[in-house]
């Protein structure tokens, strides 16, 4: 290999961030060959692609509802308490109803975005 091949190579490994880069005689392939292949390999990362997004979008789902459940939990909490003004007992209602509006508008995104995995 020459320097420049060498220097390539050596820049293709630091950037390939755990992949394994494939060097590939497209000349031996034929066109329909190289054609199939790089189908295939826009078809995985597209997959890639999608699975990441799934897990990113389950994965903020979770967080929150966490913290949706802990908005109910502590608005039942408000209303709970006997000295409770009317004015804030109105006003912890209406963080209830807020609260479970969005838990229920986050399933509904979620299991849309999510749907079933391929």
């Amino acid at each position: 290999m020459s320097e420049a091949e060498i220097t390539t190579s050596e820049m293709v490994w630091q950037n390939a961030e755990g992949a394994v880069p494939l060097e590939i005689n497209l000349a031996n392939l034929g066109v329909n060959g190289a054609v199939r292949l790089l189908r295939s390999l826009l078809e995985g990362r597209e997959q890639a692609e999608a699975i990441g997004r799934r897990e990113a979008t389950t994965a903020v789902a979770q967080e929150l509802q966490s913290t949706i459940t802990g908005l109910l939990l502590q608005s039942d909490l408000i209303l709970r308490e006997k000295a409770l003004t009317p004015s804030v007992a109105d006003k912890a209602r209406q963080m209830k109803e807020l609260a479970n509006s969005l838990r229920v508008r986050l399933r509904t995104i979620s299991h849309t975005e999510v749907g079933p995995k391929t």
